[in-house]
This record gives structure tokens, C-alpha cells and sequence, in this order.
């Protein structure tokens, strides 16, 4: 995905448009766990726990 930053945005906007994006990647990443575990009940972000599990390896 792209994001086109115009000279007159707003850090506020900027920040909206990113969040939009770590959002949807969030959600394609529980989609494709729970093709293999069911449904999941996480109160986490997957992304969070991924990193997270990344780092203590």
C-alpha cells in the first residue's frame, strides 16, 4: 500500500493513513492464523505478540 504525503498534510493525517495500515495488517495476519488454530481469542494485537515472541528468541 502507498501513502502519497502532500506538502500541506498533517502529522495527524499522516499518523490516521499509517494506523490504517498497521490495522489491516493486523487483521490479514489473524485471518491466517486462525485458518490453522480455529478461531482465536486474543487480546492482543498479533503483530504485538509476534514481535514480542520474535524478541525472546
Amino acid at each position: 500500500m502507498v501513502i502519497e504525503i502532500k506538502k500541506g498534510d498533517s502529522p495527524e493525517k499522516i499518523d490516521k493513513e499509517l494506523k490504517k495500515i498497521l490495522d489491516k495488517a493486523a487483521a490479514e495476519k489473524k485471518q491466517h492464523l486462525e485458518k490453522f488454530f480455529g478461531i482465536l481469542k486474543l487480546d492482543e494485537d498479533p503483530v504485538t505478540l509476534q514481535r514480542r515472541w520474535r524478541d525472546e528468541w
